[in-house]
């Protein structure tokens, strides 16, 4: 159970807005997870996401002098206003199946299998090209596990 100071305001955990410090700027998309809330998923909308890789490419180099309230004025102004953006949702009886309407969208814009590169398969063409990355990911990750688990479980012979 979180203490009260953890959950007051909660309605500002649905805002759609942007998070802002200094130079970054980031979207914080809370509809895009709205299962997480108790709340029916719907198809995510394309809010503040037109501008994200304009804003990825502003760093600090060369800008000294720069005054950063002024450069992100729009952007604060969302923020200003967040109470506004506050994405309601329906509530969800069972959070842990989507809608059918929702998988349908999912399932079309995800890669919903990660191969293993011993037993490389053949696949037609327009494979998507972030199996490979998957697959450095996944054969990574069992390493650092192993090791992980192999310095936990070891134990100092004297």
């Amino acid at each position: 159970m979180l203490p009260h100071y953890c959950t007051a305001s909660r309605d500002i955990w649905r805002a759609v807005t942007y998070l802002i410090c200094w130079e970054i700027v980031e979207c914080y998309l809370p509809h895009r997870v709205m299962r997480q809330f108790s709340l029916h998923q719907p198809i995510p909308d394309q809010r503040l996401i037109g501008n994200q890789a304009a804003l990825h490419l502003i760093d600090r180099r060369g800008r000294a002098n720069t005054d950063w309230e002024l450069t992100h004025r729009q952007y604060i102004d969302i923020w200003g206003a967040r109470m506004d953006t506050v994405d309601v949702g329906l509530p969800c009886v069972d959070t842990t199946h989507a809608s059918g309407d929702y998988m349908q969208w999912y399932r079309a814009r995800t890669v919903m299998y990660i191969s293993n590169p011993s037993q490389r398969p053949t696949f037609a063409e327009g494979y998507l090209g972030d199996c490979a990355r998957a697959d450095y990911l996944v054969n990574n990750y069992s390493f650092f596990l192993i090791v992980f688990l192999f310095q936990i479980t070891s134990v100092k012979l004297i």
